[in-house]
């Protein structure tokens, strides 16, 4: 069977979830403050990374940062902010990988959205798009409640290793994907290691360095949006 895996942010949606969160954190006048603070708080780090240094550093850091934001919201009130969050995500979708998905998905193939963004979230974006699975960063609850802790982080070399475990336990329940004939979307360099795992890579809105690479090995680039 085809699996069709679609990074994301920068891939999907046109910007970046992190910025969404805060965004609509920021909404409610009793996070204003400290969304403020937490974008001081990290105002050097954020400069560093945009220059290309501490990436992965600067991504754990700011996914901490919004989970423990999150802390204490009840699943009632975590379901609410991430719809609010789905809602103005939906018009930054990118209507050429709206439109691929669609397609893969009338062809019999199934969809994997494989990103670092909160899985709560992204299982919403599935809903949304008809998609039946999705891997993301996982928040943690007890007894009902946000505690401001990641339970799993994925980023760049994080996701092979979260796809491999995924297709291992779909073999075990007897559905089998072939990479061989399977197509990955993202835009990231550090999403080589994902892209080069399928038979049909495709680099979308890619940076530089991605965008070298797939034109010295031949891969599709989509540059609309």
């Amino acid at each position: 069977m085809r699996l069709i895996i679609c990074d994301f942010d920068g891939t999907i949606y046109l910007d970046e979830t992190p910025r969404l969160f805060l965004n609509v954190l920021a909404r409610d006048a009793r996070n204003h403050s400290l969304v403020k603070a937490f974008y001081l708080s990290n105002s050097w780090l954020y400069i560093l990374y945009k220059l290309g240094f501490c990436r992965e550093l600067m991504r754990k850091r700011v996914v901490d940062g919004i989970a423990n934001l999150l802390k204490g919201m009840d699943q009632r009130e975590l379901d609410e902010f991430f719809e609010a969050c789905v809602e103005i995500a939906q018009k930054k979708f990118n209507p050429e990988i709206i439109k691929r998905i669609e397609r893969h998905l009338e062809s019999g193939a199934e969809v994997l959205i494989l990103s670092g963004a909160f899985s709560p979230f992204l299982a919403l974006v599935a809903k949304k798009l008809g998609v039946k699975y999705w891997l993301g960063t996982e928040l943690e609850l007890k007894n009902g409640f946000v505690t401001g802790q990641v339970l799993s982080f994925i980023s760049g070399p994080e996701k092979v290793t979260k796809l491999e475990e995924f297709l291992q336990a779909k073999e075990k329940s007897g559905i089998k994907f072939d990479l061989k004939d399977s197509y990955a979307y993202a835009d990231d360099f550090h999403d080589l290691p994902l892209l080069s795992l399928v038979g049909h890579p495709v680099a979308v809105n890619p940076d530089p360095k991605l965008y070298k690479w797939a034109v010295k090995n031949g891969w599709e680039i989509i540059t609309r949006c």
